[in-house]
């Protein structure tokens, strides 16, 4: 039972892995992309100096310092996870072991303790089947490489060998808990699944499957429920095709059973009962399906669950049942089924907001089990409802709360509602508003605008720190599940993709328009907030509509478009923004591009482009090439800032990160009214 939910991240698209291109275009920054020479180093340090003479007069940093830490709750549970009568908790940067759910937490290893000049994240764990090890991975500097060590239990103390150079990958432990199957990249950079024994250096292991033919194929090994057979997840991309084989364990010379083949759907193991094993799958079926295939005859299929208006999100067996979490515009919902199929009855939850199960996820190694009669745990939050931990149990006729946070919020001051504003095309878009119930709707309102549309990543309306701060400043929060996301399931996902990004983008600017022609707020007073693939499309937003905002921050952003594929994990990248070799795709990728379309002369609004230095997904020189060519063309009087955070990874949300953000978006939209 591992945790680790990056298997299937959007930065894990595999495509074409060979980009001979350079481009002609200009590129009057392009010595930024070395950020080990003098001239980088010296101007990051310039910039540094412009962002903290500019933070130092900003007068809302304290205030929401402040109000940050009180918002988050470092006590509360991240995960459960069996191991045998007993549970490890992950709280904290630690592990911890007690006796039941209800058992007094014993100290495991605490992460931070660990010495060195690095910073360590706890990354994976998986108890062996025998219960008396686990696995753990540690992550430097926020990097997506992993390295797995081995911790005894009962002595609470760690042996001295370690496994190396994985990344995206899980572990998952052989029956005899002698060793664990994993994934990583050989010296050709070819991925392969290896066996490594307890004891052996690594490389002594053993390669289990490596396709020498497909050198951008990923693998993710999977033990099924009963721990009889191991399953190999080859992926081709983020919500792209996959296909599994299987390996009966008890038979080790036995040949690969080719279990689900690639036919153009993607499949997500859930569980096996023996033989059968369950998946969700987007195979003939947008808003995905649950499906049993026999492997004694992967031919046959069975469809178990099919709903055409809602989507298929999670599933947890749970005795002779389904618990089944369904999506609907990205509200979390609850169904019980049975195990034909049939559903039983809805399970009532609170309000809106999302789901999450807890103690062994199906993206891990097959942890959930028919034999497990309960409890199930799973989380629930939305904007103003900090997450509660709920405890189902299939006798009961509704969940009740096993764990509160303890974050102060009344969630009865704030209104949450969706509405569905029409974008470019008039197909309509879901907004989830938030803000106080007394608030005057004057126009007048710092409003933060926010949405994903990528990689089939759904918006949802989750707890937040750092929105829950925005409206206790009694600020308006409006979050878009735009096209390019995964909120209605593949056909939204594909809406929004290579030729059809625009759409994604006209998506945020029409909220934006909607916001302001209902009187919600106006261009001075609206701010737009991007990360990742959304930090791309708030440059292609500033580019297209710069009078539309009065302030936007970018965090760790794809800009350069033309040359994203040479650099870190771009090359993987494809399937969702189009390749630039291609001259074809290279036509409109160079229209949406947000570095090549910074115009010289334009008034943009006030910006802050933030970046990690460490960041091993989106390469920091992104930030850097498009900070400077905004700053160069900027004409208006407004602030353009790049704002680096040393020694950390693509996901540094840190305080510190967050502050600066609140507090840039605050002051900018309060200096110019």
């Amino acid at each position: 039972m591992i945790r680790i939910n990056f298997l299937r991240v959007p930065l894990l698209l595999i495509g074409c892995i060979c980009f001979s291109f350079l481009s002609s275009f200009q590129d009057p920054y392009l010595w930024l992309e070395n950020s080990n020479c003098v001239d980088t180093q010296d101007w990051l340090v310039e910039q540094q100096a412009k962002f903290e003479k500019y933070q130092l007069s900003n007068l809302y940093t304290q205030e929401i310092k402040t109000t940050l830490q009180s918002l988050d709750d470092p006590d509360f549970p991240k995960n459960f996870v069996r191991i045998g009568e007993n549970y490890l908790l992950h709280q904290k940067n630690a592990l911890y072991i007690q006796d039941g759910l209800e058992g007094k937490p014993q100290l495991l290893i605490d992460i931070n303790n660990i010495k060195g000049n690095a910073a360590f994240t706890l990354a994976g764990y998986v108890p062996s089947p025998n219960g008396q090890l686990v696995a753990y991975g540690l992550s430097e500097n926020g990097s997506d490489a992993t390295t797995w060590h081995i911790l005894h239990v009962a002595s609470k103390l760690s042996c001295s060998e370690s496994t190396g150079k994985t990344k995206f990958s899980t572990v998952c432990w052989s029956p005899d808990s002698l060793g664990f199957y994993y994934s990583c990249f050989d010296d050709q950079s070819f991925h392969g699944v290896y066996y490594h024994r307890l004891g052996n250096a690594q490389d002594q292991d053993q390669l289990i499957y490596q396709d020498l033919n497909n050198k951008s194929y990923f693998y993710i090994p999977r033990i099924s429920s009963d721990h009889h057979y191991l399953l190999i997840d080859i992926i081709t991309g983020s919500m792209a095709p996959n296909s599994f084989l299987c390996l009966d364990l008890e038979h080790l010379n036995s040949p690969l059973i080719n279990l689900i083949p690639f036919d153009g759907g993607t499949y997500w193991f859930v569980c096996n009962r023996g033989s059968k094993f369950y998946f969700t799958t987007t195979k003939d079926a947008s808003y995905r399906k649950l499906i049993v295939v026999d492997v004694e005859d992967p031919s046959s299929r069975q469809v178990i669950i099919s709903k055409k208006c809602r989507l298929l999100a999670d599933v947890f067996p749970i005795g002779n049942y389904f618990l089944v979490s369904y999506e609907k515009a990205g509200c979390s919902k609850l169904s019980l089924f049975d195990h034909d199929g049939k559903e039983i009855r809805k399970i009532p939850l609170p309000d809106i907001g999302v789901v999450k199960f807890w103690h062994g996820h199906p993206d891990s190694h097959g942890s959930r089990d028919f034999r497990e009669t309960g409890p199930v745990l799973f989380s629930f939050s939305n904007f103003v409802s900090p997450p509660a931990l709920y405890r189902f149990d299939l006798g009961a006729s509704e969940p009740i709360i096993f764990r509160k946070s303890k974050i102060e919020v009344d969630s009865n001051d704030y209104s949450i509602r969706q509405i569905f504003y029409p974008t470019k095309d008039g197909t309509k878009i879901p907004l989830f508003i938030a803000h106080k119930k007394d608030l005057v709707m004057d126009g007048k309102t710092r409003t933060m605008l926010c949405g994903y549309g990528g990689f089939s990543m759904t918006n949802h309306p989750h707890y937040d720190p750092m929105k829950m701060a925005w409206l206790q400043q009694g600020g308006i929060l409006a979050s878009a599940s735009i096209r390019g996301g995964g909120e209605y399931g593949t056909k939204w996902h594909l809406a929004g993709v290579k030729e059809k990004k625009q759409n994604s983008v006209d998506d945020l600017l029409s909220a934006a328009e909607w916001l302001i022609e209902n009187k919600y707020t106006n261009p001075k007073k609206l701010a737009l907030y991007g990360f990742s693939n959304s930090g791309m499309l708030a440059g292609v937003c500033a580019n297209q509509r710069p009078e539309m905002f009065g302030a936007i921050v970018a965090t760790g952003g794809v800009y350069d478009m033309i040359r994203y594929p040479l650099f870190s994990l771009g090359r993987f990248w494809v399937l969702e923004y189009g390749n630039p070799d291609d001259p074809a795709e290279l036509d409109f990728i160079k229209k949406y591009s947000p570095y090549h379309n910074v115009k010289p002369g334009t008034r943009y609004p006030s910006m802050l482009v933030m970046v990690s230095d460490m960041d091993t997904r989106v390469a920091p020189l992104h930030s850097y090439k498009y900070a400077a060519a905004l700053q160069e063309a900027q004409a208006g009087k407004r602030e353009i800032l790049l704002r680096v955070q040393h020694k950390a990874g693509h996901f540094a949300d840190d305080t510190e990160d967050v502050t600066d953000a609140l507090a840039f978006m605050m002051e900018e939209l309060e200096k110019y009214d």
